[in-house]
């Protein structure tokens, strides 16, 4: 099916999806550290000529990331949170969930994870499940202590992801993006309940656990900056909510149309990752958490 029907398919399907997206900022991504600029400069230099070399070589063996999840609500009792989330499953680019509880089984956390190993399978990352946890505790819940909740809760070393759900959030996810010099207690992605079966937030939060930026990044400069998230085959764009429209161009005066399907924008129809974002993502993993 051309690309073109299938953005159009998934812009009409998704407006239940995208409010539910919508009523919260997508994305609380937290400052980035000295040595992770001093790190993405190095690479950005090196990644063009590395991407070309590898077009005919044989893909390398995936990078196996120990997954832990961390499920939390207010209480046990059904209106807050504790009994088994419902899929409704529509298609790759329009998950749209019956979620009206929080409360994740094993099984179904699984279902999670293999959603984000699809959005990470060219991207030389597979991630696997250790383990789920269940918390009942209002303050985290309501994200009132999210230093104390992943203090207490997370497991493994710098290496190891820890996915944290919670019903209340500031946004629908933030994670950290890594440096020698980050707290390791307070690593992890934590997102939002609601939007935790879209597919795409979880992939999005994960990109940046790997130190990927938003692809209409400008590190403070103005936007339409020709080097937006400082990834050479991420054309730039505006940030904000973007149209699943493959002619979108929100930055006419530089190369490309908005990469509205990248896992790393803000759309309901994200999809993928560029050559360009794998070096990258594998780069800053050799560095920081390998």
């Amino acid at each position: 099916m051309p690309l073109k029907h299938l953005l159009l398919v998934a812009a009409m399907a998704a407006t239940t999806f995208g409010a539910a997206m919508n009523s919260h900022d997508e994305c609380g991504t937290t400052e980035v550290s000295a040595d992770y600029l001093a790190a993405v400069r190095e690479m950005q230099e090196e990644e063009a000529v590395a991407v070309k070399a590898t077009v005919n070589q044989r893909p390398a063996a995936n990078i196996i990331i120990p997954t832990y999840f961390h499920v939390v609500s207010t209480s046990k009792a059904k209106k807050d949170g504790y009994l088994t989330v419902r899929f409704a499953r529509k298609s790759s680019f329009t998950r749209i969930s019956s979620l009206t509880t929080y409360y994740t089984q094993e099984a179904e956390t699984r279902q999670i994870l293999d959603d984000i190993n699809r959005g990470y399978a060219n991207m030389g990352f597979q991630f696997a499940f250790k383990g789920v946890d269940y918390s009942t505790d209002p303050t985290w819940a309501q994200d009132q202590d999210e230093a104390g909740m992943k203090k207490a809760l997370r497991k493994g070393d710098y290496k190891t992801l820890n996915l944290f759900y919670v019903p209340s959030y500031k946004y629908n996810g933030r994670c950290p993006f890594p440096s020698a010099t980050a707290d390791r207690a307070l690593d992890g992605c934590t997102v939002r309940a609601g939007v935790a079966l879209n597919g795409q937030t979880t992939t999005h939060e994960i990109g940046h656990w790997l130190g990927l930026m938003h692809t209409f990044e400008t590190l403070g400069r103005p936007e339409c900056d020709a080097d937006n998230d400082r990834v050479d085959d991420t054309p730039a764009m505006k940030g904000g909510w973007s149209e699943c429209s493959v002619d979108a161009d929100t930055c006419p005066g530089l190369p490309g149309k908005d990469p509205v399907t990248n896992f790393m924008c803000y759309s309901t129809c994200r999809s993928e990752f560029t050559p360009g974002q794998k070096a990258r993502a594998a780069a800053m993993y050799k560095k920081f958490r390998a």
